[in-house]
């Protein structure tokens, strides 16, 4: 248990680090203070498995390392961390804010290659960042990353959920979930884009309002070629958030009270159903987005859902109008059924 600030547990070389395994409780506890218990340091460790990296001897009954107690502004770096039942890294309680989780193999074996059960992060604490935009700062995750409840902005950024490090092949389980407001899942570029295989996706749950979900692949591997079964991209009982700039094979779900939220230039395809299911929601704006190769493109049974913005619609491959002028824009409406109609719809991909 780590109970006084500016400790470094392990460092940047093999030489510097420690395995640390099989205790009852919690591998690593960052705890008990009170302000002053901060900017510790766990660096390129092996947690919850042996020396190897290769097989899973966590045996806690608490989370594999526990961040808690008034210790904020931490850095938990380029470690193998293993658990059971679930359990990863946990950011909790009141003033653990300002921490870092990057570069870590999370549920995963030394390699990245090997699934040693199943582990993720969770924070319900503000001002956290799980990864970054470099390869450096990636977390490879066997598990879900999830935002709890009052945890607001969070950035989740650069990370592979469900995949083995190098982004191509499915090993699973990954999710993101977000119950908390104003939080980044992506972020405004390529490069802050997580990877999200398989098999829940992003999902952003009732009242978690305001979030920000951008360039991200979901259901697919890190080239956007190969897709695998996931449930895309969900938004359910919460409002005004902006799903913007993915690539989506699993589909994107808008459900029982997500109104006014905001779908654009997304790229929705390879979706056994619907690319995009509507259902008791209103006042959503779906717009510039790519509906390609679902097995249905759209379904629309809310209300005053606007699929256009007076001038542009979307792009669907199973658009049968024409477009006489040349403009761009189909001649006829595109029936979103069975409540819905894109007036503009778009004559080639945005």
């Amino acid at each position: 248990m780590i109970r006084s600030g500016n400790n470094i547990l392990g460092g940047p070389v093999p030489s510097d680090r420690n395995v640390i395994a099989g205790n009852r409780f919690t591998e690593v506890h960052v705890a008990l203070g009170f302000g002053a218990e901060s900017s510790n340091v766990i660096l390129g460790n092996y947690i919850g498995t042996d020396a190897s990296g290769k097989i899973n001897l966590s045996n806690t009954g608490y989370w594999t390392v526990a961040i808690e107690g008034g210790s904020p502004s931490n850095r938990v770096e380029g470690n193998v961390i293993v658990g059971r039942r679930s359990a990863g890294i946990l950011i909790f309680d009141e003033g653990i804010s300002y921490n870092q989780v990057v570069g870590n193999f999370i549920g995963l074996d030394a390699s990245g290659t090997v699934a040693l059960g199943s582990a993720g992060v969770y924070t319900n604490q503000p001002f956290n960042r799980i990864g970054g935009t470099t390869a450096k700062e990636r977390n490879v995750i066997n598990g879900d990353a999830s935002i709890n409840f009052w945890a607001t902005e969070n950035v989740v950024s650069g990370n592979f959920l469900g995949t083995d490090a190098a982004g191509v092949r499915a090993l699973g389980p990954g999710a993101v979930t977000i119950e908390g407001k104003h939080n980044f899942v992506g972020g405004s570029t390529k490069e802050e884009g997580n990877v999200v295989a398989v098999p829940r996706g992003v999902r952003v749950t009732a009242g978690a309002d305001f979030n920000f979900v951008a360039h991200n692949y979901v259901g697919t591997d890190v080239t956007g070629t190969a897709s695998f079964r996931s449930d895309g991209i969900s938004v359910s009982a919460a409002q005004h958030n902006v799903i913007f700039s993915n690539l989506v094979s699993g589909g994107v779900s808008l459900t029982e009270g997500a109104n006014c939220n905001s779908l654009r230039a997304n790229r929705i395809t390879k979706n056994g159903g619907p690319g995009i299911e509507i259902t008791e929601s209103e006042g959503n704006r779906i717009v510039g987005n790519s509906f390609t190769n679902n097995g249905r493109n759209a379904s629309d049974s809310g209300r005053d859902n606007r699929w256009d913005d007076g001038s542009n619609g979307n792009y669907w491959s199973d658009y049968a109008g024409r477009d006489a002028n040349g403009d761009g824009i189909g001649d006829t409406p595109y029936p979103v059924l069975p409540n819905g109609a894109d007036r503009y719809p778009l004559m080639a991909p945005p």
